[in-house]
């Protein structure tokens, strides 16, 4: 039996308008060893935050499950915890503060020495000696993550879960992080469950690399291998033939499964004119502004703007002047 496994799970949500449900994703299946770092990847709107949430117990599949250790996840634990990308620290409090509130909770009969010496092992872990006392609207972006990242490893899950948590940080502190996040990641050898938009940063963490295809009715399209040796510099892997032919078959995957949005008929066409004359012949009630804006048609192609209204409707005879369709009293 695998450390983590994701069986089978199917997510649906009420749908906004009208009856029915709507599918986000479905059928999605894989498993997770212990001590793996998996990334999954896919375009917005294809359910990974989705599916991170109900890993930590926030939310619940529509069908199928998820087992940690043999055991069926129904609610949040101490053994997964999760590093979102809006940084969630407790505004009031200070980072050394915002670290020990999560283990006082890991470990209630810790004596108050012994937590504070485990909370300061975090804080230097991630480079924040000196920062203790700060609250986090005294820290930069970056810092902040810092504390997210120490406050979760600092508990000892299981799973730790990361919902994008380099999105809103720039470029160069993100490369920062990432090698911090691998450093404390090797020393704790917890099992780690990513989601990202970003390709570079899914292959420089990553054991594997799952790919969803679009949503809704989003599925899994499979599992890449990332045999790359650790430990991997960004630097280095540029010039790496396996890291450019990763990255360029998960781009080409993104590519082909985006799918384009549902064309509709602009008012000027043919089709829409035809559609939106039937709504105003049923009984709507438009001002001569509107009905101005979706009929008329540029003068360049109609002739003169004051017979534009006639030659569109085909049934109004009297021409509607621009100028005072428009509310000009000139």
């Amino acid at each position: 039996m695998s450390y983590l496994e994701i069986d089978h799970v199917t997510k649906l949500f009420p749908a906004t308008e009208g009856p029915g449900e709507v599918c986000v994703f479905r059928d999605v299946n894989f498993k997770i060893e212990q001590g793996e770092f998996l990334t999954m990847v896919g375009h917005s709107g294809c359910g990974k935050s989705t599916l991170l949430n109900i890993i930590a117990g926030l939310e619940h599949p529509s069908a199928g499950g998820v087992v940690l250790e043999g055991r069926e996840i129904r609610q949040p634990g101490m053994d997964r915890m999760v590093v979102f990308q809006n940084f969630s620290l407790m505004p009031w409090m200070t980072v050394f503060d915002n670290i020990r509130l999560a283990v006082r909770a890991a470990h209630p009969a810790w004596r108050r020495a012994v937590v504070d010496q485990f909370v300061q092992r975090y804080v230097d872990m991630v480079g924040l000696r000196g920062a203790e006392r700060k609250r986090p609207a005294a820290l930069s972006g970056g810092m902040r993550q810092r504390v997210g990242l120490a406050r979760a490893f600092s508990t000892e899950p299981k799973v730790l879960l990361l919902d994008e948590p380099f999105a809103q940080i720039d470029a160069l502190t993100r490369g920062v992080i990432q090698d911090e996040l691998v450093r404390m990641w090797t020393a704790s050898r917890s099992t780690v469950f990513m989601v990202t938009h970003d390709v570079d940063e899914a292959i420089v963490l990553s054991d594997r690399v799952a790919l969803m295809t679009s949503g809704p009715e989003a599925r899994l399209a499979g599992l890449v291998d990332v045999k790359l040796p650790r430990p991997r510099s960004r630097a280095e892997l540029l010039d790496e033939p396996e890291y450019l032919r990763l990255r360029a078959h998960i781009l080409r995957f993104l590519v082909a499964s985006a799918r384009p949005p549902p064309r509709r008929p602009l008012p000027g066409s043919r089709r829409g004119h035809r559609k939106l004359f039937r709504s105003y012949e049923g009984g709507e009630r438009w001002t001569e502004e509107q009905r101005w804006r979706r009929f008329a048609v540029p003068a360049s192609r109609a002739g003169s703007p004051t017979k534009i209204w006639a030659r569109r409707s085909g049934r109004r005879t009297r021409p509607i002047s621009p100028r005072r369709s428009m509310g000009s009293t000139g």
